[in-house]
């Protein structure tokens, strides 16, 4: 397996995205931000990240629905859920999805 290099961190907060980011940078990899799903698809389809840090809630799709679609942009890429509105059914479906 290759090393993790570039992640994508997916949130509707500017100050968490940036903050991961730099933090991200200072680790040694190459972040890049989203903080819509739209946005976000599009930097998957151009950039290719190895890892995906996506909030669960966002403002123009919900978190699961854009792990899905980033399953069908690029199948290999790994993705972490991140929210604070965390409900047993969204657990479960996040763990269906792998």
């Amino acid at each position: 397996m290759a090393p993790i290099r570039k992640i994508l961190v997916v949130d509707d907060d500017p100050n968490l995205c940036r903050t991961l980011a730099d933090i991200l940078h200072i680790k040694g990899y190459s972040p890049m931000t989203a903080l819509r799903g739209v946005e976000a698809c599009r930097l998957v389809e151009e950039q290719q990240p190895d890892l995906a840090l996506v909030d669960l809630k966002l403002p123009d799709m919900d978190g699961l629905a854009l792990v899905r679609e980033f399953r069908q942009l690029l199948p290999g890429m790994e993705y972490i859920l991140l929210t604070g509105h965390a409900t047993q059914e969204s657990a479960i479906e996040a763990l269906n999805l792998g």
